[in-house]
């Protein structure tokens, strides 16, 4: 759990632990611009999901158990299994 995010690096953003449960996240906005084609043989839902924020839309691997994942380029909360946007305190 991380109490100020602003004092975190980049690279820290990308791969930080999950508030709720504790698994290791990461998510990368270094694939800002590259094609969807790039997760061919992977599944959308299951290993990566497409953050739901219209202005940002980047590809963000799942790497850890937790379907909850945080954007590291825009910060938006959503469930990598459907890719709805989610409260951050809520139980989806």
């Amino acid at each position: 759990m991380v109490a100020d995010k602003s004092s975190l690096s980049a690279a820290q953003l990308a791969e930080t632990r999950c508030y709720y449960c504790g698994d290791i996240s990461k998510s990368s906005s270094s694939d800002e611009g590259v094609p969807e084609d790039k997760f061919s043989g992977l599944t959308r839902g299951r290993d990566y999901q497409i953050c739901p924020k219209t202005e940002c839309r980047i590809c963000i691997e799942r790497s850890a158990s937790c379907y909850h994942m945080i954007c590291a380029r825009c910060e938006a909360s959503f469930c990598n299994m459907c890719g709805l946007a989610v409260l951050a305190n809520s139980n989806h």
